[in-house]
């Protein structure tokens, strides 16, 4: 099998390229760091500008979908939150722009041809993953990339699981439009192996979480059941990651407090003073990197210095932007989720977008998956998914 570059489709390449660029060696190298944080921020000063300011300048027409408008809202709202509460933006740029501008490209190329982007994309991902695995990988790199260090050729090993999670729906639009199965079984299979190679927690559970619900989704019921009642089950998903970061509150999951402690990596250690931190600003929270956690253990660890990184995806957007973040999140994630309803009507297409759904939040109990754009990328190519109803898979 050869992994075929369609040169019409260079340009998609180009665009994405600085996004999926792998970060491992930026941790050790400050010249690959610079250069990484500069075709990243050319990517995003040329998409947001060619979309929202030549364009008005031009009176183009910006074919925005509503849920793609609430994602740029959102980051619209971080963005003055964060101005107002730190009076200006240092290590928010790329938590701030660069989502809103991959979210744009992504929607013009599944605008414009799903395909040509989803085809670029597939062989990204699969480059980078065999260069992860089988070359820049603890074995050969034991220096720079020991997965127990946390650091990967692709960057730090919480990353696994959310780019796994993209790879699958590459990989699945890819089968499904069938012009290359044996690409896209190949980035299938990639994309599980990175996460294993991770050995991550949450990179496990996706796996089994992917498999299982993709099993069960032979069962006619089951699958009916979670088309029609998707909606619901995200409610019960948030309703997860309020129990997980008030779990020390809780008194029936006092018994089990060592366990806990145990079985989360001390992440109860910090989703006690992320609450507590969150008490003090609820309602606007603190800006992107404005509030600080400072477990324990950070005084041997870490020279005494906090972190921002939350472990819990509802717990950061209240650090990040309070009770209005987080609710505007929320939004966009109910909006995703009736236009895909609305309009795709297959639902096995449909079933397979709901368990990598269902399984970036079930990340999201443990991981905050807005701290990376991956999910993000996974909203805005949703709904041209509707392009693969009557493709071909034989």
């Amino acid at each position: 099998m050869k992994i075929k570059i369609n040169t019409s489709n260079f340009i998609w390449y180009l665009a994405l390229i600085p996004f999926l660029f792998p970060k491992g060696f930026a941790e050790y190298f400050s010249s690959y760091k610079a250069f990484s944080v500069l075709i990243l921020g050319i990517a995003t000063f040329i998409i947001l500008a060619r979309e929202l300011v030549i364009g008005a300048c031009f009176h183009w027409t910006i074919e925005l979908n509503v849920p793609l408008m609430l994602i740029l809202l959102y980051h619209i709202v971080l963005l003055v939150i964060t101005i107002s509460e730190q009076g200006t933006i240092t290590e928010g740029l790329q938590k701030i722009f660069v989502a809103p501008a991959v979210c744009l490209l992504l929607a013009e190329g599944g605008r414009r041809n799903l395909f040509n982007i989803i085809d670029a994309t597939c062989n990204i991902l699969i480059i980078e993953f065999l260069l992860n695995i089988l070359i820049f990988n603890q074995w050969f790199f034991p220096s720079y990339f020991l997965v127990n260090n946390h650091i990967t050729f692709i960057g730090h090993v919480q990353v696994a699981a959310e780019i796994g999670i993209l790879g699958v729906l590459i990989s699945y639009a890819e089968y499904k439009h069938g012009m290359h199965k044996a690409k896209a079984t190949l980035l299938i299979v990639l994309s599980f192996i990175t996460m294993i190679y991770s050995k991550t927690t949450a990179s496990y559970a996706s796996i089994a979480l992917i498999t299982v619900l993709l099993l069960i989704g032979k069962v006619v019921q089951i699958k009916e059941f979670t088309v029609r009642h998707i909606k619901l089950i995200t409610v019960i998903l948030i309703a997860l990651t309020f129990m997980w970061i008030n779990v020390d509150n809780i008194s029936i999951f006092s018994r089990f407090h060592n366990a806990l402690v145990l079985y989360s990596n001390g992440r109860t250690f910090i989703w006690n003073q992320g609450i507590e931190l969150f008490k003090e600003k609820p309602l606007f929270g603190y800006g992107a990197y404005g509030a600080e956690i400072r477990p324990f253990w950070v005084q041997w660890t870490n020279n005494g210095l906090g972190f921002n990184y939350a472990h819990n995806t509802i717990l950061q957007l209240l650090l990040d932007g309070g009770i209005v973040l987080m609710t505007m999140f929320i939004i966009v994630l109910f909006t995703y989720l009736h236009h895909t309803q609305k309009n795709i009507k297959d639902h096995n297409i449909k079933y397979v977008i709901y368990v990598l759904f269902i399984t970036f939040l079930f990340v999201g109990q443990f991981e905050s998956i807005t701290e990376y754009y991956y999910f993000f990328m996974f909203l805005s190519l949703i709904p041209y998914m509707r392009e693969l109803e009557g493709e071909s898979t034989t």
